[in-house]
């Protein structure tokens, strides 16, 4: 979770993201300064570039989710799910991406995007709908504490000092991978995350 991001000549817009540290959903939030209500439409586009081992994956969009299911070899797919947690957007599948567009109906707008694999879950479509359900359940500042306070709690666990700075950058970046990359249930992931 980096500090917000102001973009723009008036410095009125802040973009804030992350990826959640225990819960399988990116989080976005876009809100415009104070007192400074949407200029204009936001617009989105939801794709993944086609492989040429693997095709082309499908687009889908019911209701407030869009979703893209991509098939891989040996039988096995994920689902790439995201959502809006405000009204006012017109989404459709169109040229095999998904494209949104709209004002927000509130004062910020959160993005919410989970991906589930076929190894993951057994329903992996049913799976990416819970996750966005639950994410959407605790919303964006329940998400963001719950998610410093894994960061804050990992890395009062332990840890190393040495006289060579380099060699110290180096042990933390490879705990931050590895923190990143694992979760419980999971298996860890091969040398160098």
């Amino acid at each position: 979770d980096r500090p917000p991001t102001e973009r723009g000549p008036d410095r009125t817009v802040t973009m804030t993201s992350f990826v959640h540290a225990s819960q399988n959903v990116f989080v976005t939030r876009v809100v415009p300064g104070k007192d400074v209500p949407w200029h204009g439409r936001v617009n989105f586009t939801f794709w993944k570039s086609d492989d040429p081992d693997m095709g082309a994956p499908r687009c889908h969009v019911r209701k407030n989710r869009f979703w893209l299911r991509q098939d891989l070899p040996g039988g096995e797919h994920f689902i790439q799910m995201g959502t809006l947690d405000a009204d006012g957007f017109k989404v459709v599948e169109s040229g095999g991406r998904i494209h949104g567009s709209g004002i927000p109906g509130k004062a910020a707008l959160g993005i919410y995007v989970t991906l589930v694999t076929s190894r993951e879950s057994k329903d992996p479509l049913a799976q990416a709908h819970r996750n966005l359900d639950e994410a959407l359940k605790a919303g964006f500042e329940t998400l963001r504490q719950t998610h410093r306070q894994w960061w804050h709690d990992f890395w009062r666990r332990g840890f190393v000092c040495t006289p060579w700075n380099q060699v110290e950058r180096a042990w933390y970046y490879a705990l931050y991978l590895q923190a990143s990359a694992c979760r419980p249930g999971c298996l860890s992931p091969g040398l160098q995350s």
